[in-house]
């Protein structure tokens, strides 16, 4: 009998799901207000360093987070 894998109990996931949502959901939503507005060349640069430093991080963190959930859910 199989278990299903529950990605969403680990808390590694979960804060690397928010961190990737924080991080680019800002910067589209600036590039969208700006062009909204009228501005054919927006240049959010405050949204983009926080882009710059949220998404590698939530990358890294999801993908421990799916490895060890995997590797421990595989040793029950």
């Amino acid at each position: 009998m199989t278990t299903k894998i529950r990605y969403r109990d680990s808390k590694l996931i979960r804060i690397g799901v928010l961190l990737f949502l924080i991080g680019p959901g800002f910067l589209v939503l600036a590039y969208t207000i700006s062009r909204v507005m009228g501005d054919e060349h927006p240049n959010p640069v405050g949204p983009g360093l926080l882009t710059y430093f949220l998404f590698w991080p939530s990358v890294i963190l999801l993908s421990i987070g799916a490895l060890w959930t995997f590797i421990k859910n595989r040793k029950a």
